[in-house]
């Protein structure tokens, strides 16, 4: 109580002592510190802080409430090339002082501003020549307590490469100025970059960059913290890349405009380098999230290890952000649905470790019009790779599909020159049930199995013009149609190399019919190629109706095969039964022809043998020249009961069509030919049972039989119009012997005028009075229509002058002399009318097509065959 009332008695002379007594000494404080010691003292300051001398122009100072030191133009520079303070230049600068460490001599800084600062930092690379100036403008720089040990706060504004303030930096730090070590350094700081646009931050690099950025800005919030009494420092934050459009250098078509945004916690030991990626840290991007984590050392520049994952990844859509995908993935690939991803790096700059691994299951891949895979089918890609001084790349790779396992090995890739070598290899695997992945073959059930190798030698940036060699092994492959169509047993092999390719003891069999194929093919100097296609045995009709259901299966776009037409012209030739044995065809192929060097083949009792050549060029045009030895007619048309003809038939032609081979191909065809037919009989019109009808040979009419025997029909022809016409058609039996002029078309209709003689028999029987050993004729007439059944007409222009002469007895205009056919007509001798192949009248340009492009590559490739057996 005693106190208190003290307390009360004497406080107001306390306060007012207290009062003057802090009056007196910021009035006095001018005279105890002058403007001149203030202005050394707080230079003495900086100087020992950051071992630089400012400078400045204008100085005013002012006492109250406290000391404070203004200056203008103030300019703090470098202390030497080796100096970490940055260059700063300020309009005004303003520096507060701790005011008892001022009167202590000591001085230290309380509170520095510095208004419309610029602050340059020069980056140096450490062991280069390389630097880069980074330079903030327009800084609004707070710094308060700036003592060494004691928390310093600080606020930064400043424009950084922006017409606006964009940079934002906030925070204390404790700093031990002349004893610096990460260790003892403490700070807590909040740093942001606001819509910083990469056009500009790409040109203030100048240095050249593999990109080119056409449209984005890039804008960042970071928390810094750094503990006492260790060298790490936590960052937490986030940065993104919005409205981003690059372009590739050199040109290209830019990128699809995205955003990009990353969220990050990290440590960095500021003593080691060590730089560890925290679980957590994600990547936002148009083609899906990332998660990533891993460890670095930025002083060694070295990745102890960092794993990058996706769950969710559209890889579809990486060409359109990644451009240098577009040279990775093909053009006519597509993909869509999420994919899987995990990669993981290690290792020094000078060697790279690199694993991947991509499992595609929940995607749909697709390629072109050939390949697809729908979600749901497992697929997984795998890598492990060493990455040699950045652009060296080497390792293997796997991919796992179905029972199908491909594995390969990268022995170099130069990523600068694009130089590289390659191999793969799967296992013979089952391609059961694959027929899903492939739409052309989704009518067909598949069996079998195929084991393929593939190795690639060259610049991968070009790679058409790689070395690119290919073996294909097919065993046992099978493909059943729901039509019932069958192709079965395919085995062989199929190699592809950059100088040629080969069939390799191809067989397969369709249907009933089983074949065999070898094939080459030169790719240099001038593109060409030999395939020999045999078969021991060919069912025409079965054949053709495998062809028709394998087409029909298969669904192919375009013009469709008339196989109704084709059926009905093959049945009406072929029987069920009838094959084409020994059939063998070498086909020629080069840049603008197909030709076909030998096709023979035995058929109807007889052989055919041939040869072709399509030409494909501005003016392209088609030859063909055949020979038939010894065809049976009656075996031709055993399908149609009664046949038209029968006999052996025996010809040669050469055809050619000017043109394109396309639906008017026919129309322009031309061609000359020879032909006999021996020991044979028309079914379809009676020459002598028609003459019986004109009443001057009535006597004709019992000799009637419907049909008309020969012992040989021969003569030339040539073929336009589409039709086949000839001057000169002989046909001679034992009972008379006719001449022959007309055509006969391709739709079967005949157009004949005939010559006919009657042997001196049968001419007696019309006539008694007739010479002997003479013959009676030429009796004319017509036979027009359909050959199927024809119509036999009197000539009206000459037969009147026939039968006045007949009837009159006037024999020397219309007898000759008969010459009997020999009593046996021999099939040889019906073939030797029929000239044979003719160089003379086969067209050059075959016979020299044939010769470079066919009968060489032939022998090439007989002679390659014979010494690798």
């Amino acid at each position: 109580m005693i106190k208190t009332q003290l307390f009360k008695r004497y406080a107001p002379l306390v306060l007012t002592i207290a009062a003057i007594f802090i009056a007196a000494f910021f009035s006095s404080l001018p005279l105890l510190i002058p403007s001149e010691s203030l202005q050394r003292m707080m230079s003495q300051a900086v100087q020992e802080q950051t071992g630089s001398t400012p400078t400045f122009k204008e100085v005013r100072v002012s006492f109250l409430p406290t000391p404070v030191l203004h200056l203008t133009h103030f300019s703090l520079e470098p202390a030497g090339p080796d100096s970490n303070i940055p260059s700063i230049k300020a309009d005004k600068a303003t520096f507060r002082p701790v005011l008892f460490s001022l009167l202590m001599g000591k001085p230290s800084l309380a509170h520095v501003v510095l208004s419309n600062a610029t602050i340059q930092y020069v980056w140096r690379e450490p062991g280069s020549d390389f630097a880069k100036t980074v330079s903030f403008e327009h800084v609004s720089f707070d710094l308060w307590n700036f003592r060494s040990n004691k928390p310093i706060r600080f606020r930064v504004k400043a424009k950084f490469l922006s017409d606006s303030d964009n940079v934002n930096l906030s925070g204390t730090f404790t700093i031990d100025f002349k004893n610096f070590r990460p260790k003892d350094l403490i700070a807590k700081a909040q740093v942001s970059i606001d819509a910083l646009e990469l056009s500009k931050l790409a040109s203030w690099w100048r240095s050249p960059l593999p990109i080119d950025f056409k449209k984005g800005t890039f804008s960042s919030s970071t928390q810094i913290i750094k503990r006492a009494g260790i060298s790490q420092l936590d960052v937490k934050g986030s940065a993104v890349l919005k409205d981003l459009i690059y372009e590739m250098s050199p040109k290209s078509a830019p990128s699809v405009e995205g955003d990009y945004q990353v969220k990050y916690q990290a440590q960095i030991d500021l003593e080691s380098g060590a730089l560890i990626l925290n679980e957590g840290t994600t990547f936002a991007t148009p083609f899906g999230p990332f998660e990533a984590e891993g460890r670095f050392n930025v002083f060694k520049t070295s990745v102890e290890e960092v794993l990058v994952k996706s769950n969710a990844l559209h890889l579809e859509t990486f060409p359109q952000y990644i451009l240098p995908f577009e040279k990775i993935i093909p053009v006519n690939l597509g993909l869509s649905g999420e994919s899987q991803l995990d990669f993981f790096v290690k290792g020094q700059p000078e060697l790279l470790v690199v694993n991947s691994r991509i499992d595609l299951t929940k995607a749909s891949l697709a390629y072109s019009k050939y390949f697809s895979k729908s979600s749901g089918v497992p697929l997984f890609l795998k890598s492990d790779m060493k990455l040699v001084i950045g652009r060296g790349l080497r390792g293997d790779f796997s991919a796992d599909f179905e029972q199908a396992s491909l594995k390969g090995s990268l022995v170099g890739l130069d990523l600068a020159t694009g130089q590289g070598e390659m191999t793969i290899l799967t296992n013979k695997f089952s391609i059961k049930g694959w027929e899903q992945y492939f739409p052309l073959l989704r009518q067909f059930e598949l069996s079998g199995a195929v084991k393929i190798l593939t190795s690639v030698k060259g610049n991968f940036n070009r790679f058409k013009e790689a070395r690119v060699m290919n073996n294909i092994s097919l065993d046992h492959l099978e493909a059943r149609s729901k039509t019932g169509a069958r192709i079965y047993d395919v085995n062989g092999s199929i190699d592809f190399g950059p100088l040629d390719s080969e069939l390799k003891g191809v067989r397969f069999g369709v249907g009933h019919s089983q074949f065999s194929l070898d094939g080459k093919m030169f790719w240099e100097p001038n593109r060409k190629g030999l395939v020999i296609l045999r078969s021991e045995q060919l069912k025409v009709l079965d054949l053709v109706s495998e062809l028709r259901k394998i087409d029909e299966a298969l669904q192919l776009s375009g013009k469709k095969v008339d196989w109704r037409s084709v059926e009905a012209a093959v049945t009406g030739v072929f029987s069920p039964d009838e094959s084409l044995d020994d059939f063998e065809s070498h086909i020629a192929f080069s840049e603008n022809h197909l030709m076909i060097p030998d096709l023979y083949f035995n058929v109807f009792g007889g052989r055919v043998s041939g040869q072709a050549m399509f030409d494909f060029k501005s003016a392209p045009s088609s030859v063909i020249t055949f020979e038939l030895d010894r065809l049976s007619f009656a075996r031709m048309y055993a399908t149609q009961g009664q046949p038209v003809i029968e006999g052996n038939l025996f010809a040669t032609a050469q055809l050619k069509s000017d043109g394109p081979f396309d639906a008017g191909w026919l129309d322009r065809l031309k061609g000359t030919g020879s032909l006999a037919v021996a020991n044979g009989e028309f079914h379809s019109f009676d020459l002598l049972g028609g003459l019986g009808k004109i009443a001057e040979l009535a006597p004709l009419g019992s000799f009637k039989s419907g049909k008309t025997r020969f012992s040989d029909v021969r003569g030339d022809f040539e073929i336009e119009s589409k039709k086949i016409k000839t001057g000169n058609l002989l046909l001679v039996s034992d009972d008379f012997q006719v001449e022959a002029a007309g055509d006969i078309g391709f739709d079967g209709n005949l157009n004949f005028r005939l010559s006919l003689y009657l042997a001196p028999a049968l001419g007696q029987s019309v006539n008694s009075n007739l010479p002997q050993n003479a013959r009676l004729g030429p009796i004319p007439i017509l036979l027009t229509g359909p050959i199927s059944n024809p119509s036999i007409h009197q000539d009206p222009m000459l037969i009147q002058t026939f039968l006045e002469s007949l009837v009159r007895d006037q024999f020397s205009k219309i007898t000759s002399r008969w010459f009997a056919p020999s009593s046996v007509a021999t099939q040889e001798n019906a073939k030797n009318q029929v000239p044979q192949k003719s160089t003379t009248a086969q067209p050059a340009s075959l016979e020299q097509a044939l010769l470079d492009s066919g009968f060489n590559l032939l022998e090439q490739f007989l002679s390659q065959k014979k010494s690798s057996s």
